[in-house]
């Protein structure tokens, strides 16, 4: 036995030795490189807008691209590098930030070179430091977004919220205008879908969506209408399981998938999969990348909807809430939806910025309620 406490305190001891020698290699090290910061700041002209920043900010949570919420900080992606947020109750708008090896920071937009070389990209919002997942959204973006004009009215507190109530009615309206379906509470479903969208982050499952209808009976209409009004709504056609995968976790796309059945056998069978995947959070889509031999996973839950004329799988059936599409002898709507783009705005944009200043509540209560 003593012999065993002998060896046990033996080892003890070169393992704290070991620690102090590394901790004191590391200050060693991190004040050097402070030093010669400070000397290539002083004595060289950098090419970039170096931006000051908050750096004893409070660390956080990395932002996924796409939009996120973290401590009651909301934001949006407005593409080309810009974001509109709501950080408590403190609302801006902020443009994507790099740093580079050298600790130089500036705007990534008006130095697009700067990303071969950055180490990390942020934005400021309200004194505070928050890096990114990965790349930020630099391009344009593949859904719909409220006005330049509406961003600014919500970032200097000249916009009137509507209530949920009247908002959901607006969503059923909308559809009641443009559109004749076989039962008057289909509209009210699809509002339903349509709202899951805008609480994907505080929701663990979802239902998903299934149009069906012979042909000339609007269902691509009314994908494009859903699509319209839904937090990134994407509608697609002829499809993948790798461009659906990527676009969901890259763009946390709402995706409206047109003619399910017009699919190839083989990509119909792995869309329905992803589908199915897609009705739980954490409950990834993986599939082997016939060019590299990789396994790839893919974060898929989201709001989805899908249309076709014949019939689907039964357990994609049994995950959707089914609406059918029929022709209308309204001669009136085949005009009204020429102008449907024109009636979603306003309709949209009361939604975004309803999300803009509840989500993080709903999304603090909905944790309170979990634990």
């Amino acid at each position: 036995m003593g012999k065993i406490l002998e060896v046990t305190k033996k080892a003890i001891a070169e393992r704290d030795a070991l620690r102090a020698s590394r901790a004191s290699k590391a200050k060693k090290h991190s004040k050097t490189a402070t030093t010669a910061t400070t000397a290539t700041s002083a004595t060289s002209s950098t090419k970039y807008n170096t931006i000051q920043y908050n750096n004893n900010a409070t660390k956080h949570e990395r932002l996924r691209a796409s939009g996120d919420i973290i401590n009651g900080v909301v934001i949006e992606p407005l593409g080309f590098g810009q974001y509109v947020f709501n950080a408590n109750g403190k609302r801006g708008n902020a443009e994507v930030m790099f740093e580079n090896e050298e600790g130089q920071q500036g705007v990534l937009s008006e130095n697009p070179k700067a990303a071969k070389k950055a180490v990390s990209f942020f934005l400021d919002i309200a004194g505070q430091q928050y890096k990114f997942i990965g790349y930020p959204l630099m391009t344009k973006l593949p859904f719909i977004l409220p006005s330049v004009q509406s961003v600014n009215a919500y970032i200097a507190r000249r916009m009137q919220f509507k209530p949920f109530k009247d908002i959901f009615e607006s969503l059923i309206n909308i559809s009641r205008v443009c559109f004749d379906l076989e039962k008057e509470e289909y509209h009210a479903i699809n509002a339903l879908g349509i709202m899951q969208s805008w609480l994907m982050p505080c929701l663990s499952s979802i239902f998903l969506l299934s149009r069906d209808g012979t042909k000339g009976s609007a269902k691509t209409s009314y994908a494009e209408l859903t699509a319209g009004l839904c937090r990134h709504g994407i509608t697609l056609g002829n499809t993948s399981s790798a461009v659906i995968g990527r676009i969901v976790e890259n763009y946390q796309g709402s995706l409206h998938i047109d003619e399910l059945d017009n699919l190839k056998p083989e990509v119909k069978e792995e869309v329905e999969g992803i589908l199915r995947k897609s009705q739980r959070r954490n409950n990834p889509y993986s599939r082997c990348n016939k060019n590299t031999g990789a396994i790839e996973f893919f974060e898929v839950f989201g709001y989805h909807s899908i249309s076709y004329r014949g019939d689907s799988e039964d357990a994609l059936k049994s995950r959707s809430f089914p609406i059918r599409t029929k022709p209308t002898t309204d001669y009136r709507l085949s005009i009204i939806n020429l102008s449907k783009d024109t009636l979603l705005q306003p309709v949209f944009e009361d939604v975004f910025f309803w999300y803009m200043e509840n989500i993080a509540t709903i999304k603090k209560k909905s944790e309170g309620a979990a634990q």
